[in-house]
This record gives structure tokens, sequence and C-alpha cells, in this order.
């Protein structure tokens, strides 16, 4: 995977492991908090059981589908910052 990382993670092979291991988690769990409104409202569509909703409710979806994600795949980006030892103090 291709993200920022302290030299200190990416030095150690354990490190670099649970920053992957986060990173592929919690972008799984963003794909499938985007999928849950289009696959729900793709099939009420499909079986024609609600009418279309109003532009309020379209633009509430599209907002979920933009800002929940985009927060759900930033945390591991701030958990991975988190992951290097903290620097030694100077004397």
């Amino acid at each position: 995977m291709n993200y920022k990382a302290s030299h200190a993670v990416r030095e150690s092979p354990e490190l670099t492991r649970k920053a992957n291991e986060l990173v592929a988690r919690w972008y799984t769990a963003a794909t499938v908090l985007v999928l849950i409104p289009v696959v729900t409202l793709t099939l009420l569509w499909i079986f024609a059981t609600i009418a279309f909703p109003s532009g309020g409710f379209f633009w509430g979806v599209v907002v979920y589908m933009c800002v929940v994600p985009l927060s759900v795949a930033l945390y591991p980006h701030y958990r991975i910052r988190r992951l290097a030892p903290p620097p030694a103090p100077v004397s």
C-alpha cells in the first residue's frame, strides 16, 4: 500500500504489517459503509416499492456516502502516525 508513514514504521516489519492491516481493515469498512445505501436504494428502486425520495433525502444520502467513509478511511492514517515509538528526549 502507498501511504505516508514514519521512518520507524517503514523500517520495522512488524509495524509495517500492522499498518497494512489497519489500512486494509478500515478501507474495507469504508467500502461497506458506502455500499449499504447504494444497494438498499437500488433494490428498492428495482422492486419499485418506493418512489424516489425528495431531493433533501437524496443529498443526505450523498453526504453520508462521502463524509462517513472518508472519516473512516482517514482513521488508520491517524493510528499509523501513533505506531512509531516516541522520539527520545534530547538532553
